[in-house]
């Protein structure tokens, strides 16, 4: 019985070494490449909303102690 790769590449049984084009592997280098910047800005993102949640926050707390406490 022989095995195949899912995706109809060579076998790796017995020493078979499977053959990588270089067309596919800049493909796939460029889309490790193109996921790796998405991961980065989705983070700096995520940093800004972060702040924007914490200038709301703090502001409404400078409003309501001026209008309630006197302390402006």
């Amino acid at each position: 019985m022989r095995l195949t790769a899912p995706y109809g590449g060579q076998s790796k049984t017995k020493g078979n070494k499977m053959k990588i084009n270089q067309c596919c592997l800049k493909d796939i280098k460029a889309r490790e490449a193109k996921l790796q910047e998405v991961a980065e800005s989705r983070a700096g993102f995520v940093g800004a909303a972060i702040l924007l949640i914490l200038y709301g926050i703090v502001s409404n707390m400078e409003y309501y102690d001026c209008i309630k406490l006197g302390v402006c």
